[in-house]
């Protein structure tokens, strides 16, 4: 595929990507108001508080909407309504207008004022689940959040959650609504095609390294009178070379295994991870990260061992499309968000890959697989 074309339908795709994810509306509601006037109010204890002390919490709950305040970072001040029926495998769309001031968070990163959807197993709540609409610290005007959550066929108990968490400031919220949700026919199709045109892109990308490999090995064969022992070498060259092509397809389907894993399950994966590894706990760079670069310097690396060294800016172009394409098209997954830091995370490992087979193919033997039919 020329250099041109790919860029061309990077750009094409990617703006078809854009506009589509901008204007495409993806969810409409499906059923009535899920919540109702019975919100409650917990405050928790500060166990370090002296005798006497002059409680600054504030709690409000009225028509217009509700009020948190609190002087005292120790301690929690939470509003929370529980959702009496709800469907399982189904999407609920909690939104309200929001605003805080002089908010101070606290030590956790989560001690901030929060509007949150839990989700309850009758075990235990699932902070490992999305759960959050948003998060605020300082001061900011009204404005309205919305989040979708998908609910699970093992939530027991749903609870809408407004909350101080041990941090100081005020937090106002109305016009709060939950509402179950379903996706349109129209985004549906469009996330399928955009999805497919991304991986079938992708595909030709490789399949052309691919195809030029081949064409270079056929025409170093031909270039050179073949005898026995040559020959011999020439089809050890072959396989190895079917060897790196099946190695570049398999690095291939495991990012897109890595891009097309919704959210929560990609949660649950790298809790495993994390669990499973103890180092992971000790790496200054979150686990998710580490998994993208390493991911693309491998790829980077059988790339680089495919096209050779003398194609390094095609192998770098293929990497930045890829990383750029992966990243695109997580608009479209549930549960992710394209991120630029994700995209140079990517960028970099890959030209890492590149690299390393680089500084390889110079400290030893020649190992670029187009050239091994040359025989002397």
């Amino acid at each position: 595929m020329n250099l041109n074309y790919k860029i061309i339908i990077f750009i094409f795709l990617s703006l078809v990507t854009v506009i589509c994810h901008t204007y495409i509306k993806r969810y409409e509601k499906n059923g009535s108001e899920m919540l109702r006037n019975n919100w409650k109010i917990y405050m928790s204890k500060n166990k370090n508080q002296k005798k006497g002390h002059v409680n600054n919490e504030k709690a409000l709950i009225r028509d217009s909407g509700l009020f948190l305040s609190s002087a005292d970072k120790d301690k929690s001040i939470t509003i929370r309504q529980n959702i009496p029926s709800f469907v399982h495998d189904s999407f609920l769309e909690l939104s309200a207008d929001m605003k805080c001031r002089n908010v101070v968070a606290g030590k956790k990163s989560w001690n901030h004022a929060r509007l949150l959807l839990v989700q309850n197993d009758g075990h235990k709540n699932r902070w490992d689940r999305p759960n959050l609409v948003a998060a605020f610290k300082g001061t900011k005007g009204w404005q309205r959040y919305k989040k979708i959550f998908f609910i699970k066929h093992d939530v027991k108990k749903l609870t809408v959650t407004a909350q101080l968490s041990r941090c100081t400031g005020s937090f106002r919220l109305k016009n709060i609504h939950l509402f179950p949700v379903v996706q349109t026919e129209a985004y549906t199709w469009i996330k399928r095609i955009i999805l497919i045109s991304w991986a079938v892109f992708a595909f030709f990308l490789i399949a052309a390294c691919i195809v030029h490999n081949k064409k270079t090995a056929e025409h170093s064969c031909k270039s050179n009178m073949i005898d026995g022992r040559q020959e011999g070498a020439a089809y050890y060259a072959s396989k190895k070379n079917m060897g790196v092509q099946i190695m570049l397809v398999l690095s291939f389907i495991a990012i897109i295994i890595g891009t097309a894993m919704p959210g929560d399950i990609k949660v649950l994966v790298l809790k495993d991870v994390s669990s499973t590894i103890p180092i992971s706990h000790f790496l200054p760079w979150n686990i998710s990260k580490v998994g993208h670069f390493c991911f693309f310097a491998v790829f980077g690396f059988i790339l680089s061992m495919l096209t050779g060294r003398n194609l390094f800016m095609q192998s770098a172009l293929n990497i930045l499309l890829i990383a750029g394409g992966t990243e695109l098209a997580q608009s479209f997954i549930d549960g992710r968000t394209p991120l630029f830091v994700d995209f140079l995370t990517d960028s970099a490992g890959g030209l890492t890959g590149i690299f390393l087979f680089w500084f390889w193919h110079l400290a030893g033997p020649e190992i670029e697989l187009e050239n091994e039919n040359d025989i002397d």
